[in-house]
């Protein structure tokens, strides 16, 4: 009896040791890294989150919990481990040894244009016997600019095309690939083949060809997401969105400077868009990303009345919008009197009959919502 006393003693001793020794060492020497495998991808692509779990001491860690929340609109593919509601909330289990290391890539898929973060993550495990809870959360900053999904359908690209100089009776919709001006470092929206590999394996960086087609020398984007109306209209805003993220890819893909303004606001400034065309072009499409349509939108006519007169040789303009209201088309007479370079893409539902004055319809393309999608 005696001995079975003093082994249970000792079990206990044991027990309480270990949990002291867990209660003060578990987080020691423990790091946890969550990085996307990149920070930039276009919406229907899928991409990467990276889990690195390092336990550098000598305590294993049998049952070693990592959560954390990130948007909805990042569909993970093991669903299983995933409570959706207005984020998604993610609980990774792993068993970890003494001096181990765990790798685990988790594979998403990019639902819905926007920027989105992973701000903390919380750590929880146990002793060994798992009778105590041990939790610390640790700040982070992980990030990914999902860009809108460029949109071209047959009217838009021969539009696209037009203004380019590429279109006639006797070619086709295709770059020449014998003419070239140049290069540059290689962009998200660039294709494979424009890649020269020469020139990459000479500097170690993606480099791609610059070819030479038109006369136009600057491209401007003016998007206007003011929205009068009781019901608004987010399908057409998003269409406007991804027409402006296509012309964006045509131009620049060919070598074209291209600017862009909005009066909607982006959500990491809170300022409307506003990029010249000097400005680099993954950073127009990181906020075209990051457009809040929550916000109030600002009078178009106040912010870019002054910049849409403002004009140069050889540039052309595109101007979106989803509604057609009296001081937004008066605008557009106005500046049809004075140039003939521009066009005007009208993201509209089926039902939408906008009165366009006469002037303006050779400049209206009309573009239904409906086939967008």
């Amino acid at each position: 009896m005696i001995q079975l006393i003093g082994i249970v003693i000792l079990i206990l001793l044991f027990i309480w040791i270990q949990m002291k020794v867990y209660i003060y060492y578990w987080n020691e020497n423990l790091e946890v890294d969550l990085k996307f495998g990149s920070t930039d991808m276009f919406a229907g692509d899928t991409g990467e989150l990276i889990e690195v779990i390092t336990n550098q001491k000598w305590l294993p860690l049998p049952l070693f919990h990592v959560k954390f929340q990130t948007s909805r609109n990042l569909l993970f593919e093991d669903s299983k481990e995933t409570q959706k509601t207005d984020q998604y909330y993610r609980n990774d289990v792993f068993a970890i040894g003494r001096r181990e290391k765990i790798t685990r890539t988790l594979h998403f898929t990019a639902d819905k244009r926007g920027c989105y973060h992973i701000r903390s993550i919380d750590l929880l495990t146990g002793d060994l016997f798992m009778l105590t809870n041990l939790r610390e959360t640790r700040e982070i900053d992980e990030f990914i600019y999902v860009y809108p999904q460029p949109f071209y359908n047959k009217e838009i690209l021969h539009s696209l095309q037009m203004v380019n100089g590429m279109v006639n009776t006797k070619r086709q919709f295709l770059e020449d690939p014998f003419e070239y001006r140049g290069i540059r470092e290689y962009q998200p929206y660039d294709d494979m083949k424009s890649i020269n590999w020469k020139a990459t394996a000479k500097t170690g960086d993606l480099k791609v060809n610059l070819r030479d087609f038109t006369a136009v020398k600057s491209i401007r984007i003016f998007l206007n997401l003011e929205d009068e109306g009781i019901l608004k209209k987010e399908d057409c805003a998003e269409g406007c969105i991804r027409i402006a993220a296509g012309i964006v890819r045509f131009f620049a893909g060919k070598g074209i400077k291209v600017s862009c303004y909005g009066n909607c606001k982006d959500s990491r400034t809170d300022k409307i868009l506003y990029y010249n065309e000097d400005t680099n072009v993954r950073e127009i499409y990181r906020s075209l990303s990051c457009i809040d349509l929550s916000k109030k939108m600002k009078p178009f006519h106040e912010h870019f009345e002054n910049r849409l007169f403002r004009r140069t040789n050889g540039e052309y303009t595109f101007v979106l919008s989803m509604n057609a209201y009296d001081e937004f088309t008066q605008l557009l007479q106005a500046y049809c009197g004075v140039s003939e370079d521009f066009m005007w893409f009208y993201v509209k539902d089926s039902k939408d009959e906008p009165k366009i004055p006469r002037n303006l319809q050779r400049f209206y393309k009309p573009v239904e919502i409906s086939r967008m999608r």
